[in-house]
């Protein structure tokens, strides 16, 4: 387990400051342009802009937070489920990827995060899915305050849709990540080895490249990496077993810096 560090406050404050800047002027936009043809779609596209945003620095925030430490014993099976079971049991550095898995993400991983803290806390076994319980938390913390300050149906559609394109997107790209093979168009475009590489440092350091998708909140508070270093290398090549694995190693050609 990577030990927490502490974020620079200064850029963290800054990274803020400019955060919370885009997000006035993407909401300012949909809320003062024209209520004509040209300022309806202009305030679809200021819409389908503040997602992306908003999602980085949410995903960051509970990535980092609420999946990498125990805040309290209340949420400690989400913790176990994604930084134990994911992290350490199904996808640990040396077994980054699982070529050839079947049945999508193993039992206990992240899919079954929040029915896991429901039948531990509630003692309630229900098929929630991750995916429509941030949908939920989204549209009730996001989607709601943008309707009530803009009352514009054009710039909620913007933001919805690209949410909703955000989320599967983010779905796809993780399953393909973790099992090659399942999606090899995805694996041909430009920005997957990127995104690969990109988690890859999160799997070797969980306090690092703490987003996933677009790494907007990492560049701005101070998380964001690029490289490995020979000694993280060495160390997950140390973990691995000496013979099987049950599929692939570490990162092909990882880069050391």
């Amino acid at each position: 387990m990577t030990r927490p560090r502490r974020l620079d406050r200064k850029r963290v404050v800054l990274g803020a400051a400019a955060l919370a800047a885009a997000v006035f002027a993407l909401a300012r936009t949909g809320v003062l342009l024209p209520r004509s043809a040209a300022g309806e779609s202009g305030a679809f596209v200021a819409g389908l802009l503040l997602a992306p945003v908003i999602l980085s620095v949410w995903e960051w925030s509970t990535h980092r937070y609420l999946y990498h430490r125990v805040l309290c014993p209340w949420l400690r099976a989400v913790f176990e489920t994604h930084h134990h079971d994911h992290h350490i049991r199904s996808f640990p550095p040396w077994r980054f990827s699982r070529a050839g898995d079947e049945g999508g993400t193993p039992a206990g991983g992240p899919s079954s995060m929040y029915r896991r803290l429901l039948r531990a806390r509630l003692g309630l076994d229900l098929p929630v899915s991750d995916r429509w319980v941030y949908l939920a938390f989204c549209t009730l913390s996001v989607g709601t305050p943008v309707w009530l300050l803009t009352r514009r149906p054009s710039f909620l559609a913007g933001l919805v849709l690209s949410g909703l394109a955000v989320f599967q997107l983010f779905d796809a790209v993780h399953d393909t990540i973790h099992h090659p093979g399942r999606c090899p168009w995805m694996e041909r475009q430009p920005w997957f080895p990127f995104l690969r590489r990109h988690h890859f440092i999160h799997h070797l350091d969980t306090e690092a490249n703490v987003n996933f998708l677009l790494p907007l909140a990492d560049a701005l508070f101070g998380t964001l990496r690029l490289a490995t270093t020979e000694e993280e290398v060495a160390r997950a090549s140390a973990g691995a077993p000496s013979s099987g694995g049950g599929g692939s190693s570490l990162e092909p050609s990882p880069r050391v810096r």
